[in-house]
């Protein structure tokens, strides 16, 4: 971690610091900080009968791994707060308590892009990936998964523009249609907090009479002061986890279906004010037959030049204020210029930028 986030000498503060942590999207931040509270409330409570893994939950196994006890917030008694009220523990419990639905998202949401660290950083050797193509030093690879889905990597570098617009093209997930090769359908269903999102997209290929939409779920994560990276995680969305947002009917027309993300992770490096070394491994059911020539023409004409065509469309921004993507910046003043632009600053300034 950033040394700015070393756990401090209260634990009652640092659990304070990941919650703080959690709502600025800094969530691997905030769930290391949280197994660091759960690990330091050993020494606080060092006898047999007051384990503090005892203390934390209801039930009577030995927890002996941290990880472990710490998955288990939401079983905490009431009976096992009341009896430690008073002192540092006891307000320790109280909170971990009272805030236990917080503090489980902080788990969930750190494991998540901790997977998505480990995915796009280490090398799995089993893997035997196949050459695509490379454009304007973006790689494209892929395979063909025993369940006949799709896994597909993308990396490479985007210069020439700040990674601010880069951002604004990624986030605006309506807007898709205007640059992304063969969406020719976009739209926002639901916007969670910041940065999570619910989208339905429409991928139409007219000349092979294929169409295929996806509705999904996209969640971001802050990882500027740890390593100066930023992490997504997206995959498909069902609506039994959504009730409340309406998705579309599933397509019945000849030739479309609604394909399934299994799985889809990024990494974004930022490497100097306007370069950034992007990562991304995505597995797709795409709900069809996939011959050798369907694979060579999503990879090069789709998957290949994704990144590219994201490049050209944040060099619009820059360009042209006035555009819709430069007026989206301007109607959501708080996100990107009260929370964003504040971020990139201050991470300029620390590199002498």
């Amino acid at each position: 971690m950033n040394p700015n986030d070393d756990s401090s000498s209260l634990i009652i503060t640092d659990l304070f610091r990941v919650l703080t942590m959690s709502k600025d999207e800094r969530h691997v931040a905030a769930y290391h900080l949280y197994n660091d509270v759960i690990q330091r409330m050993k020494t606080y409570v060092t006898d047999v009968e007051d384990d503090p893994h005892r203390l934390l939950y209801d039930d009577n196994d030995n927890h002996d791994d941290d990880l472990q006890a710490s998955e288990q917030v939401s079983s905490m008694s009431h009976t096992n707060v009341s009896r430690y009220q008073n002192g540092v523990v006891g307000l320790v419990m109280t909170l971990l308590y009272d805030k236990r639905k917080e503090f489980e998202n902080v788990r969930a949401r750190g494991m998540e892009f901790l997977r998505v660290q480990y995915n796009l950083n280490v090398e799995n050797v089993d893997s035997e990936w196949l050459y695509a193509q490379t454009m304007f030093g973006i790689s494209t690879h892929y395979r063909l998964e025993e369940d006949h889905s799709l896994t597909v990597k993308l990396e490479g570098e985007l210069s020439g523009v700040s990674l601010f617009e880069q951002l604004c093209v990624l986030r605006e997930v309506d807007m898709y249609n205007e640059w992304a090769p063969f969406c020719n359908k976009s739209v926002l269903l639901k916007q969670i907090g910041r940065i999570d999102v619910i989208a339905h997209h429409v991928i139409t290929v007219p000349f092979l009479f294929l169409s295929r939409e996806v509705i999904f779920e996209a969640k971001g994560c802050d990882c500027m002061k740890e390593d100066g990276s930023i992490l997504i995680s997206a995959k498909s969305a069902v609506q039994e986890d959504f009730p409340s947002v309406n998705f579309p009917p599933k397509p019945r027309r000849y030739g479309s279906d609604r394909m399934h993300v299994k799985e889809f992770q990024a990494q974004i490096d930022v490497l100097s004010p306007t370069c950034a070394r992007t990562r991304v491994i995505a597995n797709v059911d795409p709900k069809l037959f996939l011959p050798q020539w369907l694979i060579n023409f999503s990879m090069k004409k789709i998957a290949g030049i994704m990144l590219v065509y994201l490049l050209r469309m944040a060099k619009k921004i820059e360009k042209n204020p006035e555009c819709p993507h430069g007026k989206r910046i301007v109607e959501d003043k708080s996100f990107y210029l009260e929370w964003v632009w504040p971020k990139f600053e201050e991470y300029c300034e620390e590199l002498d930028w």
